[in-house]
């Protein structure tokens, strides 16, 4: 066989091999989202510096912001148990965050200021003003630095398993940049994307991570996560690139100093290492009500919505 024939045969291959795995991600797309669980139609679009953002608005009062775990298979779903519980009192405001569920997945860096400029803009744009503003997991950065840098608008924040501090302080390195390069090529990346986000992944964080009790984990709940991981013809791999890349850290701990408001921790009770964090926090904020959650770990507006709605409201 000649060298020329050998080269060619080389990259037949490799379009082949493309090729399949094109395909299979399409293939996986569109597997995820057949059942059409989340749905554009049931809420509103917020047009952000060329991105339509998803977001719903229920009852009447005082304004309530819930911002969703910063996670590639979250989105505004993640509140469904307790928005009618907070809409008795209170005007609630869920958004799907750009690169996550219903919202557009834009091909961009997703950093912490990003987020923390759409909340700051999405408030602006309501008109609203004595904010509660509820964040979970990786979105308590982001509310942090939105209290900070508008303490007018924000009234008091509530954080729901908010991360190690030392954790956001981690900036990106030669490996976390190889993990971002990696996840965000166009089609190895997405094929990367679709294997840890399979439904059979999913299923397993939330029985070995999100819930205490996995029996709570059901297939709807599944099946939604899944197909939020999924939505943006392929685009999502982009958002989760960000996040391994530790693009969306960031060091807190001058707009923690700043903080005047009220601060309330919860913290789902059965979290490994849960107590060290909680302690973090209470250095940094000594005037922070903490109210802990048993039997709940990172979603206890899903295992316990009642009680987690009433510390919300607190």
């Amino acid at each position: 066989m000649s060298r020329d024939h050998r080269t060619g045969h080389f990259f037949c291959s490799l379009m082949l091999t493309a090729g399949g795995i094109f395909a299979f991600n399409k293939i996986c797309d569109i597997h995820a989202a057949r059942k059409h669980i989340l749905n554009r139609s049931d809420g509103q679009l917020f047009s952000w510096r060329g991105v339509q953002v998803y977001y719903e608005k229920h009852g009447a009062g005082d304004p309530v912001i819930l911002l969703h775990a910063l996670h590639p298979a979250a989105s505004s779903a993640e509140w469904k148990d307790i928005v009618s519980r907070l809409a008795a009192s209170h005007t609630v405001y869920l958004i799907d965050l750009p690169g996550c569920g219903r919202s557009d997945k834009p091909h961009t860096l997703y950093t912490n200021f990003y987020f923390v400029q759409l909340v700051l803009d999405f408030i602006h744009a309501m008109s609203l003003s004595s904010v509660k503003l509820v964040a979970s997991n990786l979105t308590c950065p982001v509310a942090v630095m939105a209290a900070a840098c508008d303490r007018e608008a924000i009234a008091s924040l509530v954080l729901i398993n908010p991360p190690s501090q030392k954790a956001l302080e981690e900036t990106p390195d030669f490996i976390s940049k190889l993990k971002y390069r990696a996840l965000g090529a166009p089609i190895l990346g997405a094929f990367i994307y679709n294997m840890l986000t399979s439904r059979s992944q999913i299923d397993i964080y939330f029985a070995e991570k999100y819930f205490y009790n996995p029996f709570h984990d059901t297939d709807d709940l599944v099946d939604t996560y899944y197909e939020s991981a999924h939505l943006g013809g392929g685009n999502a791999h982009h958002f989760a690139a960000c996040q391994i890349g530790k693009y969306i850290n960031a060091d807190i701990r001058f707009a923690l100093s700043h903080l005047k408001m009220p601060v309330r921790i919860i913290e789902g009770g059965s979290i490994r290492d849960a107590e060290p964090v909680i302690k973090e926090w209470r250095r940094a904020l000594p005037e922070a009500q903490v109210t802990v959650i048993e039997h709940t770990k990172q979603l206890p507006m899903l295992e316990e919505p009642e009680e987690t709605a009433k510390a919300i409201l607190s």
